[in-house]
């Protein structure tokens, strides 16, 4: 899987912009929202790091279970981006790609402070997180917030687990303005950014579905 500056492709509609910078390579440190830098956050029943999930392409894995402390704060296992900027009282889309890799019973999702949660792929609430479940397939789990009078918030994307051991990734953050969930691209700063398409190329994880997009494996540069 890549995605390479081959060219633009014209199609009638296009993705809504990404506003989460790198989401490509998911950098973890010391949170930076201008740089889409995550910081470990929550819960560290789990081990958490940044691992290269394919040709360049970087996300974040969790291994262990995520039990409820007997005592002390009950939180996911997760990754924080503080004072990550938006407008006021507006409609966003927050998403990302998950998927088990070893285990069976894992769920990821977000908590997301200073907003209400509209709807999203969640099916239940977990230690403050909207999960959603997750098989070995990648699955795109998303929520839809309306932002009240503050102009930044922090977000959280995080892991809760069954009973038994698990291992996940999570990766290809996209933060997007309004109420309707588009495919991923990268911001429009990105090195990766091809133009206002988006287009994705070779990708097995994004799988566009949208009327008006369109997936192929090359095309030609008009």
């Amino acid at each position: 899987m890549g995605i390479s500056k081959q060219g633009i492709i014209s199609m009638n509609g296009s993705p809504n912009p990404n506003l989460m910078p790198n989401s490509y390579i998911m950098q973890l440190g010391t949170s930076n929202p201008t740089q889409g830098v995550w910081r470990l956050a929550g819960s560290n029943n789990m081990t958490r790091s940044r691992v290269l999930i394919s040709n360049g392409m970087y996300g974040f894995q969790n291994s262990g279970i995520q039990i409820t402390p007997s005592g002390g704060y009950d939180d996911a296992s997760c990754y924080g981006i503080d004072n990550f900027p938006t407008d006021a009282n507006e409609d966003y889309i927050i998403s990302f790609y998950a998927r088990i890799i070893d285990g069976t019973e894992a769920y990821a999702g977000y908590n997301i402070y200073a907003s209400t949660i509209i709807d999203g792929s969640h099916t239940k609430i977990d230690r403050n997180y909207r999960v959603t479940p997750l098989t070995k397939d990648w699955t795109r789990c998303w929520i839809h917030i309306k932002t009240n009078t503050s102009t930044s918030r922090n977000i959280f994307i995080g892991i809760t687990t069954g009973n038994t051991e698990v291992t996940t990734q999570m990766c290809l953050v996209k933060i997007e303005k309004g109420s309707v969930l588009t495919a991923w691209t990268p911001n429009e700063n990105d090195d990766i950014y091809v133009g206002s398409s988006g287009f994705i190329e070779n990708n097995d994880i994004c799988k566009i579905q949208k009327q008006g997009y369109i997936q192929s494996p090359e095309f030609i540069e008009i």
